[in-house]
């Protein structure tokens, strides 16, 4: 890529604002967000104690027992570091319950948490301080594969106000040190293949296994980083490629162990991601796959802008027919743009293409097509992180090229930098509106949790009865935003609630509908609705409510 001599002061300067926005926007109201139910899963990790624990407690799916009123406190128990409990428990916990995620994050939180307390700002500050190393790493990462500083700085740019990354950055999951070690691992192999020395074929094999004990999903960056390798040394077995083979050979055996335990666990993880078997339309309520592409075009798309807390196929926050048509018009744009900076990237720079490309394709693709084929919902977007990282290194390198390239006339130059100036702003506005909002679409399952939250803690003296799917999980996310006098009282099947006298108001959170007919039929309750999730999609508005009084 020829550039113009370009005077980078001025970039510099927006860089750094850019950088101390993302401060901002990463570490604000970091405990004022619903912490929903994944998170409250992490916390239970680095107490030390498990599911079982909490079943053997308070009775529910591996032990019967006469459900009973319980207290914040005897929840948050199971939220909180245990002097009694260690690292050990941690992992063992992880190991026989949910073999899928592999230890390192949580490893790191606990020791976070012990020296930065258990809340859930500190908590979610380990995520916000890792999102932090995206960025020398994204600008290394550009240097190593565009030989291009300014590549590096628009990278970096489009990174500091991306909503999906503020999004990830702000949540007690392992999914932002998924991305830094995709992006760090990319780096070093793009740089062992370059120096060809075994010390950086060594660093290489560290990353391999630390991705690996990041989340397990980096083995969907493996096979791009195979393929990245094999394409760019035309197929053949050269040294290069047995150098490959080797580190990563070795990076693998780091991660044996835990393998172990997911094979012997494994029907344990059929039934802890049995959610993502459930067809699409469960979900999203229309009935058709086009579903699928259209929640994923919009994910695309919100790599760049989101200002939509609901996630509606497609809307940046207006329910007219006309506001629809022209939100559907950025998200189209949002693609066009995507997709034209993969195949500008392919036509002027195969090199670098064969390293980016498969990082966008192999991952998105490994869940989508078995998606597509089976009516299942896994291609969600935190499963797909290094596809939308690979998205925003090929739009930089687009405008990079756009903005300086002698080759284009002065209108594309000056496309180029518009395009720049949208995006930018576009991140911006979007990181505003995340950073003030207590809950968004990342947050399944807990999304309305504040408001719900908020509607108990104003009346007096309640009893909540959690019923339901995941009544524990509920309890626990909602635990965080209740006053401390609120009693609970959990409800898994084949119990049925227990209506303790006593309170002057009884509210039932997330029934299922055996437990409504049984009070109905059998002991005669009635019910007042007190808060309707409703969420809108084009042409349909889906009602359901979540919080009754009991009568």
């Amino acid at each position: 890529m020829r550039n113009h001599k370009i005077k980078f002061s001025q970039l510099h300067f927006l860089i750094l604002i850019l950088l101390v926005l993302s401060l901002f926007f990463r570490f604000v109201k970091l405990g004022g967000k619903v912490y929903w139910l994944d998170e409250t899963a992490t916390s239970v990790r680095i107490s030390g104690y498990t599911w079982t624990d909490m079943d053997r407690e308070f009775g529910g799916l591996t032990v019967y027992k006469p459900v009973k009123e319980i207290g914040i406190e005897d929840l948050q128990k199971y939220q909180r570091l245990n002097s009694h409990k260690s690292l050990i428990d941690t992992v063992k916990g992880l190991a026989l319950e949910e073999p899928q995620q592999p230890p390192l994050y949580f490893s790191l939180v606990r020791f976070w948490a012990q020296w930065f307390g258990d809340s859930v700002a500190a908590i979610r500050s380990l995520s916000a301080l890792i999102s932090l190393l995206v960025f020398p790493v994204t600008y290394w990462l550009c240097l190593e594969l565009f030989k291009s500083p300014l590549v590096g700085w628009i990278a970096v740019s489009l990174m500091a106000v991306s909503p999906f990354q503020l999004l990830y950055a702000q949540e007690a999951r392992p999914y932002i040190l998924w991305a830094v070690m995709t992006l760090l691992s990319t780096t070093l192999l793009v740089q062992a293949m370059r120096l060809k020395t075994k010390v950086s074929w060594g660093f290489y094999a560290a990353t391999v296994s630390l991705g690996l004990y990041s989340h397990l999903f980096f083995g969907c960056v493996g096979v791009g980083h195979a393929i990245s390798v094999i394409g760019t040394e035309g197929w053949r077995l050269t040294k290069t490629v047995r150098a490959y083979l080797v580190a990563s050979i070795l990076g693998i055996i780091v991660f044996l162990p835990w393998f172990v335990f997911t094979i012997n666990g494994f029907s344990k993880v059929l039934s802890t991601t049995s959610w993502g078997t459930k067809k699409p339309w469960a979900f999203l309520g229309i009935n058709s796959r086009l579903t699928l592409l259209l929640k994923s075009a919009r994910n695309l798309s919100a790599n760049f802008i989101d200002a939509d807390k609901d996630q509606k196929i497609i809307n940046l926050g207006f329910d007219n027919l006309f506001a629809y048509s022209i939100q559907a018009l950025v998200v189209l744009i949002m693609v066009g743009l995507i997709s034209y900076s993969i195949y500008f990237l392919w036509r002027s720079n195969r090199q670098s293409a064969l390293f980016i490309v498969p990082l966008i394709a192999v991952p998105a693709l490994a869940l989508m097509i078995p998606d597509l084929i089976l009516g299942s919902y896994r291609s969600v977007s935190r499963y797909i992180t290094p596809s939308f990282l690979g998205v925003q290194l090929s739009v930089a390198y687009l405008l990079a090229s756009q903005m300086t390239s002698i080759s284009n006339s002065i209108w594309r130059q000056q496309l180029g930098r518009f395009v720049f100036a949208v995006l930018i702003s576009g991140g911006i506005f979007s990181c505003t509106i995340i950073s003030q909002t207590p809950g968004w679409w990342t947050k399944t399952g807990s999304y309305d949790d504040f408001h719900i939250a908020q509607i108990i803690n104003q009346l007096p003296h309640p009893l909540v009865i959690f019923g339901g799917w995941g009544a524990s999980t509920h309890a626990l996310s909602l635990s965080h935003l209740l006053k401390p006098d609120v009693r609970l009282e959990l409800v898994m099947e084949p119990n049925m609630p227990q209506i303790f006298d006593g309170f002057s108001n009884r509210l039932l959170l997330r029934p299922t509908a055996e437990i409504i007919a049984h009070l109905q039929n059998e002991q005669n309750y009635k019910f007042t609705p007190l808060y309707t999730s409703t969420k809108k999609w084009i042409g349909q508005v889906e009602s359901e409510v979540l919080l009754w009084r009991i009568e």
